[in-house]
Formats: structure tokens, sequence, C-alpha cells
């Protein structure tokens, strides 16, 4: 599938046959997210591929338990606990994919950063998005690359609430960070695209 093509098909996937996924569609996924540009070649990214049913199902169990732990000890309003209670339902369905890819990796800053703020207060110290922007562009390329070979994907972030359950339940250690969650599979319905914003775009 050429690149373009895979760009303007690929949608969030929410429902998915139940086909198990040859491994070797696994490992072309994993490869093409490796080849993502990362800041400094740090490549920070690790991998977790879920394809126990009973692992997949108590990861699901564990954000549906801290929502509603969320929900009962911290909002009060009735008509927000509403909201969240119906919202909290998009944070669970991951657990229905044949595999779930954790992506996962230790925030390193630079050489560069490190040396200048050793010599300036803690305030104005230089503050880098960089791992953030490695560890999406390695999402990214696992749906583009997803998509290529007739898979759905979702890029999930809403079960991150409950990452240090999380962490715990998979082995991953306190000094890793979660990115994201992506449910993988061929799926079960495709939804129409909703239509993009105009585009806001200036040449100087």
């Amino acid at each position: 599938m050429d690149l373009f093509e895979a760009i303007y098909k690929r949608r969030s996937i929410r429902s998915f046959i139940s086909e198990k996924i040859p491994e070797e569609d696994i490992r072309k996924i994993i490869d093409a997210a490796i080849w993502a540009p990362s800041g400094s070649d740090s490549q920070p990214w690790e991998f977790k591929v879920v394809i126990d049913e009973r692992v997949k199902k108590d990861l699901a169990k564990i954000v549906k338990e801290e929502v509603e732990n969320i929900i009962e000890n911290e909002i009060k309003e009735p008509d927000d606990k509403k909201v969240l209670r119906s919202y909290g339902k998009y944070f669970t369905f991951f657990y229905k994919a044949p595999a779930v890819i954790v992506i996962y990796g230790k925030k390193e800053p630079s050489i560069f950063l490190k040396t200048i703020n050793k010599y300036r207060p803690k305030e104005t110290q230089i503050k880098s998005s960089s791992f953030v922007q490695s560890m999406s562009a390695a999402v990214q390329n696992i749906c583009l690359s997803a998509e290529a070979l007739g898979y759905g994907t979702c890029w999930m972030t809403g079960p991150l609430i409950a990452e240090k359950m999380i962490k715990k339940a998979l082995n991953i250690g306190d000094d890793r960070t979660v990115t994201a969650i992506i449910p993988l599979g061929k799926p079960k319905a495709i939804p129409e695209p909703n239509e993009r914003k105009k585009i806001k775009l200036e040449y100087i």
C-alpha cells in the first residue's frame, strides 16, 4: 500500500475480528516503529505485545476500577459522575483486540540539556518534549504500518489514567513511562472519516 493511501485510509478502530495475528506481521509493525525519528537518536521506545486473553482482561479491569475509584472519591457532582462513567468505557475496549501493543520507555534528557541545566536554577531550566515526540513518532509508524498490512489500530492514552497499576501488572519498571496502548487487529467496522478542519498554512 502506498504511504499516502495508508495515511488517508487509517481510522481509529474500536471493534475487531477475533482473528489471530501472525507473529511475522507483528514483528513488521514493531520494526517500522523503531525506524521512527527520535531526539538525539535516543530510540527510547520499548514494547510489550499482549496476546494473552486473561492479561488483556486484567488490564481492562485495572483501568475500569481506577476510573470508578476517581469518580467515587474525587468527583462531587452527580452529572459529572454520569459523564465520566459514559466516557470511561472508551478506555477499556482495547482488551477485545487480538493483540495490544504497550509502548513505553525511559525519559533521558540529552547531553546538551543536561549540561545547560547543571548551571541553571530549577525555575529556569529548559524542559524538553523530545521524549514525547520520539514516542509519538513510533506510535504513528505503528498505526500506518498496521494499516498498510490490513489491520486496524487506535492510539489510546485514556487507559494511562491507571499507568502505575498497568506497569505493575506488566512488570514495567518505575523508571519507565507508558505513553500509549494500541489495540491491533482486523477491523470489524471501519468508521467514516471526520471532516478535516481548514488548514492553517502560511508561507513566509
